[in-house]
């Protein structure tokens, strides 16, 4: 399951990152330009996607929405 998240203004990309990394279940954060400012990508097996979104718009209090990946391609 992928985030995209979109955190409030004048916030430390570093120190969100960082955060954002240690949450339980999430696996990677990537720093994006544009609309959203970072990219999250976690592990739903174990927890439903809306308490990970929950979690993240707490932690970074701005917005955050999922999409689901129903394929996987790698090199």
């Amino acid at each position: 399951m992928f985030f995209f998240v979109q955190p409030r203004n004048n916030n430390d990309v570093s120190v969100t990152a960082r955060r954002l990394i240690e949450m339980e279940h999430i696996k990677e954060v990537h720093v994006t330009t544009g609309d959203f400012g970072f990219v999250v990508r976690a592990d739903v097996d174990e927890v439903s996607a809306e308490a990970i979104q929950r979690k993240i718009m707490k932690l970074t209090d701005g917005k955050a929405s999922s999409v689901a990946s129903c394929m996987k391609y790698i090199k």
